[in-house]
C-alpha cells in the first residue's frame, strides 16, 4: 500500500498539536483527518475508512479506555497511538490492555510520531492480510491443494472446549 493510501485519523483538543501532527503527516504523504475528542471520534464516519488513528488522551481514563474498544469494534485492524501527558504505571498498563499500539508521551516530536505511524503501518497491514486469509482460507487452501500443495490439517478440526 502506497502512503496516501492510509488514512490517519488525528484526535486532539489542542489546535495548534493537530495542525502541527496533520501538516507533518500530510507532507509526509497521508492521508490525515482530524477531529477535537473522543465523543466526536465515535460519531465520524471517518472512524470506518481509518487505518490509524492518534489519540489523545486528555479526558477522563475510562471513557479513553472505553473509546478504544469503541474503535476495535467498529474496525478490528485499526491500529491506535495514544498521546499522554500525565502518564502513571496504572494508566499506562490500562491504556496497553485495552488493545492500543503505542503510547507517546507529551511533550513529543514530529519524528515520534513519523516513527510510530511508521510501524503502526507494518503491524496493520498483517493484521489485515491474517484478516483476509482467514476469510479466505477455504479459498486458498483449495487452491494450494490444486496446485499439488500438501498442507497439514489437524485431525480434529472440531476440538470442544472444556468450561472451567
Amino acid at each position: 500500500m502506497n502512503k496516501n493510501n492510509f488514512k490517519i485519523l488525528v484526535c486532539e483538543s489542542d489546535l495548534a498539536i493537530q495542525e502541527n501532527i496533520t501538516e507533518y503527516l500530510s507532507s509526509s504523504g497521508y492521508t490525515v483527518e482530524t477531529v477535537k475528542s473522543n465523543s466526536e471520534i465515535l460519531k465520524t464516519q471517518k472512524l470506518q475508512t481509518s487505518h490509524i488513528v492518534i489519540l489523545d488522551c486528555a479526558e477522563s481514563e475510562n471513557f479513553t479506555v472505553d473509546t478504544i474498544r469503541e474503535l476495535h469494534s467498529v474496525n478490528s485492524t485499526i491500529e491506535i497511538i495514544v498521546m499522554l501527558s500525565n502518564p502513571t504505571i496504572r494508566r499506562i498498563f490500562r491504556l496497553v490492555d485495552s488493545g492500543i499500539h503505542n503510547i507517546l508521551i507529551k511533550p513529543l516530536s514530529l519524528n515520534d510520531i513519523g516513527t510510530n505511524i511508521d510501524k503502526a503501518i507494518n503491524q496493520y497491514k498483517e493484521k489485515y492480510e491474517f484478516k483476509v486469509f482467514l476469510e479466505n482460507r477455504e479459498l486458498i487452501l483449495k487452491l494450494l491443494n490444486d496446485q499439488g500443495v500438501q498442507v497439514f490439517e489437524p485431525q480434529n478440526r472440531n476440538i470442544e472446549t472444556i468450561e472451567v
